[in-house]
This record gives structure tokens, sequence and C-alpha cells, in this order.
């Protein structure tokens, strides 16, 4: 039987690859819902100042102007978060069918260990009872 232990490396190294993968994509995903927060912030900033001075019609056009490019940036922001989530469930899917593989693998090579084990148990005993036997045998002979 073929050692296993390469293979189940093999497989943990994919399982961490993925997981780095996906820890990027969240990182992503925070930094995206960071900056959506300091856009919102500066909206915020921007629509108290143009509270401050509603005659100030440049001040007043400016900020409309700004809201709007705000706006468009939110949106921006909101439709890449929608596709890193999609990017985010698919490298899950994938994380957790790798890690899957890994656990099948490691199943198999542990019952193979166990099953050699006793086999190797069975052996040693087969051969303790093959001496004593010999040992009982020498004794009634002798008798």
């Amino acid at each position: 039987m073929a050692k296993l232990d390469p293979l189940i490396r093999v497989r943990k190294h994919n399982v961490e690859e993925k997981q780095k993968f996906l820890a990027t994509l969240f990182r992503t995903q925070e930094e995206l819902i960071e900056y959506k927060a300091k856009q919102y912030e500066a909206l915020q900033r921007e629509a108290e100042l143009a509270e401050q001075l509603p005659e100030d019609i440049q001040m007043q056009q400016s900020f409309y102007s700004f809201r709007a490019l705000v706006k468009q940036e939110i949106e921006k922001i909101d439709d890449s978060i929608d596709k890193l989530e999609i990017r985010i469930e698919i490298a899950q899917d994938a994380m957790r069918e790798a890690y899957g593989d890994l656990k099948k693998v490691e199943i198999v090579d542990r019952n193979r260990k166990n099953e050699a084990a006793r086999a190797a148990l069975k052996k040693e005993n087969d051969r303790l009872d093959e001496i004593g036997l010999q040992i009982f045998s020498r004794g009634s002979e002798e008798s």
C-alpha cells in the first residue's frame, strides 16, 4: 500500500492556499466597506457645511455636484461588494471541497494505519501464542 503522507501534505497545502485567498477576499471586502463608510462621512461633513451656508449659491452647487459624485462612488463600491460576495461564496465552496478531500484522505490514512497496527498486533499475538504452545508442548513432553 502506498503511503498517503505526501498526498495529505499536498491537500493541506491546497486548503491553506484556499484559506489565504479567502482571507484576502475578506480583507478586500472590509476595505471596501471602510471606504464606503468614509465616503458617507465625507458626504455628511459636506452636508453640514452646506447647511451652515445656505445663502452661498456656489457652495450649494458644489455640494450637489459632490453629492452626485459620492453617490456614484458608493454605487460602484456596492457593485464591487456584491461581486466580491459572489467570489467569497465560490471561494468558500472551493475551500470546503478541498477540506473535505483532505479529511477523506486523512480518514483513509488513519484507517490504513489502524489496520496495519491491528495486523502487527495480531501477528505478535500469534507469535506469542506459538511460543506459548511450544513451551507447553516441551513441558508436557518432559513429563
